[in-house]
């Protein structure tokens, strides 16, 4: 029996190592399979080169410029392409990964605080009264599209109350490393925007051209974030009930709209790959900084082209 078990066991441990060799092997190729939705968290919070266990919770920042070819930073040019960056990968300078302990530490602390709310006191903290406005119904598909956008995260269940998503913000890589340092509220980036006062986000690396296009040195911020009960936006700016420079409604999170490539909001339901989105958060805890890319801006304007409309001065 002692002999069986030992041979069962060695059999056991050959499998493992050379299923694990093989999925080494595959992180290390150039053209990877689609990355960016299957991996888990802790994977995009070590693109700093310090697992998340080894994080000493001060004021102190990590950064690693990740070398063509790494694993890392396949992985993080996969988010970029899953945040429709895929035709602006050859314009890539440079790409870093980072995290700074604390700003991670206050957004898990926001994700419990607010799991723990909505099950207690849902009604003050998950409204749904968007449902009595009007075009309800064009609210209620911007509601389900962001369910949709949500859902592309193998690491959101389908019960998961406070999902966490992939976003970007486009600034000037100065700002950026400001960004890391400091949080987004001390750069004063809570801005008056046309669908409420807050910090901006997209899942579109193109749709945010015009935000760091023109900047001397371009760069956007993969972040993750938390926009748990988002209000559903259709009101467009030049309404008289528009919600240009108004806060987050109380019992909401970040407001949400689902916008045409002229950055107004969609008047009517659209095939989702047709449509560009905004995302509003209250709060700098509800999101954290994971990956720094720099862009040359010669190689940006093409594209940029494409995406000039009026955006708010920050």
């Amino acid at each position: 029996m002692g002999v069986l078990l030992v041979s069962i066991a060695i059999g056991a441990f050959i499998l493992w190592r050379r299923r694990n060799q093989h999925r080494a092997a595959g992180v290390g190729q150039i053209n990877l399979p689609k990355i960016g939705p299957d991996q888990n968290l802790e994977t995009y919070f070590s693109l700093s080169g310090v697992p998340r266990r080894e994080w000493n919770i001060s004021s102190q920042s990590y950064k690693s410029e990740l070398s063509r070819g790494s694993p890392e930073f396949q992985i993080a040019v996969q988010l970029l392409n899953l945040l429709d960056g895929k035709s602006l990968v050859d314009a890539v300078v440079s790409v870093h990964g980072v995290v700074n302990p604390q700003i991670a530490a206050n957004f898990f602390g926001f994700r419990e605080v607010l799991q723990r709310r909505l099950r207690q006191d849902p009604h003050l903290f998950r409204k749904e009264d968007w449902m009595t406005l009007d075009r309800s119904d064009l609210r209620r598909w911007v509601v389900h599209s962001y369910g949709i956008l949500a859902q592309k995260q193998t690491w959101n269940s389908i019960e998961e109350a406070v999902p966490i998503i992939p976003v970007l913000h486009g600034t000037d890589v100065g700002i950026a490393w400001k960004i890391l340092e400091t949080g987004f509220s001390a750069l004063s980036s809570l801005d008056a925007g046309f669908y409420g006062r807050g910090i901006y986000f997209s899942s579109s690396a193109k749709y945010t051209l015009p935000y760091y296009c023109i900047k001397r040195n371009p760069c956007v911020l993969l972040c993750l974030a938390i926009p748990g009960n988002v209000f559903p936006v259709v009101e467009d700016r030049r309404e008289p009930n528009s919600l240009l420079g108004m806060p987050i409604k109380s019992g909401y999170q970040s407001n949400y709209v689902l916008t045409t490539k002229d950055g107004n909001p969609c008047q009517a339901r659209m095939p989702l790959d047709s449509c560009y989105d905004e995302l509003v958060l209250d709060q700098e805890a509800q999101v954290v900084p994971i990956a720094i890319v720099e862009f040359d801006p010669v190689k940006l304007a093409p594209f940029a082209r494409d995406f000039q409309r009026e955006i708010p001065v920050t």
